[in-house]
């Protein structure tokens, strides 16, 4: 049991270290960076079990809290919960780990080949549709807050529009990895 939990704990600090090299490749588009983030996201809920997705996801942002900078664009520090792209770390970081718990629900289920791989899918369009609800919400709640007065559809022009089919590619390419992946982790008994 001890070596179980050490094992989700270092896998946990492997995926939250994923993160913070993910956020760092980044363009900035207007208040919102286009990062691979999302990418690795994506990955962790069908890598580790719920407790690991929430682990790696919650060092990731307490190190950024902290003022390390793993934030995109090497930000860091407890300001950076007044940056209009904060939100969107919150939403990934909670519906991946949502996510990571509809997977090991439906895993029961045996599903088939490619049936498997459409519920993967799915559930990657659902972190993805998740990020961007709670981070356009963030953004336009912070923006308002902080003195810049914006409408609902600014921040869907600025947060989600750009990033659409970014984010489309970023699911095909994490559902390739973890087809190819997850197959090899069970053989070898690691998830």
């Amino acid at each position: 049991m001890r070596s179980s939990r050490l094992y989700t704990l270092i896998c946990s600090a492997l995926a939250a270290a994923l993160m913070c090299v993910a956020a760092q490749l980044s363009i900035q588009l207007g208040p919102i960076p286009l990062t691979l983030q999302l990418l690795a996201a994506l990955l962790l809920p069908f890598l580790l079990r719920p407790f690991g997705v929430a682990a790696a996801m919650g060092i990731y942002i307490l190190a950024g809290l902290a003022g390390l900078p793993v934030f995109a664009s090497g930000g860091g520090g407890i300001g950076y919960v007044l940056k209009p792209s904060f939100g969107f770390v919150l939403g990934m970081a909670a519906f991946a780990v949502l996510c990571s718990v509809l997977h090991g629900k439906l895993l029961s289920k045996n599903l088939s080949g490619w049936k498997t791989a459409a519920v993967r899918g799915v559930i990657m369009l659902l972190t993805v549709l998740g990020t961007y609800a709670v981070g356009v919400l963030y953004m336009f709640l912070i923006l308002n807050l902080t003195g810049t007065e914006v409408t609902f559809s600014y921040c869907l022009a600025y947060g989600v529009l750009p990033f659409i089919l970014p984010d489309v590619i970023k699911c095909a390419i994490a559902l390739a990895i973890v087809t190819l992946l997850r197959p090899a982790l069970e053989k070898a008994h690691l998830i």
